[in-house]
């Protein structure tokens, strides 16, 4: 039977889906629609060096490129959000573009949420005190729009806002509180997921089946809701075999 790459588009409230094999390519219409022209695109050292993606979302954007901060770090250090901000401060993006796996989409939600709140990135983070009371800090400024595109099977920090940052100084993570942070468009670009090394993506998948197989154990669950942690798994499996020879890269 033919080879044939997945395709669709899923709107659910307040965010696009878009899968395919060259969704990036989507990229200039999304930001236009939104009213941007200063994008700022966020990423890991090693994605930018070692495979296209990043390059494809320059040459997508075009003009509307206007820097690359490239110091995302495995588990999202909180050095690194400070570092995302002053550079955001320095090009004024008005729309901030992830490319990479959890860490990245996790430090650009971080970042736009301290890029609009000022102050220090503790001051936004959940505290819990015993026995049951948590504490949520608000985050109410509005924030640059984030558009991120996957390149692992992991998307549950592209379903929400906050995220866990890490304090190496505390030894251990911040869960941040996040309004306006869920990332609008979603891209699941077969051709990136195919850079990612297959051991990754078959980690990330199981994790992703874990959580759908949870969720839909849920009497409060939705298809949307249960389906959501499969969509980059199907993308995927459909058109990237050449994952299984792709280099190594740690987020």
């Amino acid at each position: 039977m033919a080879h044939q790459a997945l395709h669709y588009r899923y709107t659910p409230l307040h965010q696009d889906i878009i899968c395919a094999e060259t969704a990036i390519a989507t990229l200039p219409a999304t930001v236009d629609a939104l009213g941007a022209r200063r994008a700022m695109i966020t990423c890991g050292p090693t994605i930018l060096r070692a495979c296209n993606v990043v390059p494809r979302v320059q040459e997508a954007l075009g003009s509307r490129s206007v820097g690359v901060y490239a110091g995302v770090a495995p588990h999202a250090p909180v050095e690194t959000v400070e570092e995302g901000v002053a550079m955001a401060k320095e090009v004024q993006p008005d729309v901030f573009i992830s490319v990479g796996g959890g860490s990245t989409h996790d430090t650009t939600k971080a970042i736009a949420t301290l890029l609009a709140e000022g102050g220090d990135l503790h001051d936004y983070a959940m505290r819990f005190e015993p026995p049951d009371r948590i504490t949520v800090p608000p985050t109410p400024s509005p924030k640059l729009p984030i558009l991120s595109v996957l390149t692992t099977m992991g998307c549950a920090e592209c379903s929400r806002g906050g995220g866990g940052i890490t304090d190496r100084h505390l030894g251990r993570k911040l869960s941040l509180a996040g309004d306006g942070v869920t990332p609008r468009t979603v891209l699941i670009d077969g051709q990136a997921l195919g850079t990612t090394p297959w051991r990754i993506l078959v980690s990330t998948a199981i994790g992703q089946l874990r959580i759908a197989i949870e969720t839909s154990t849920r009497p409060d669950t939705t298809p949307s809701a249960t389906g959501w942690p499969c969509m980059p798994s199907a993308c995927s499996l459909r058109t990237c075999p050449s994952a299984k020879t792709a280099p190594s890269r740690p987020c």
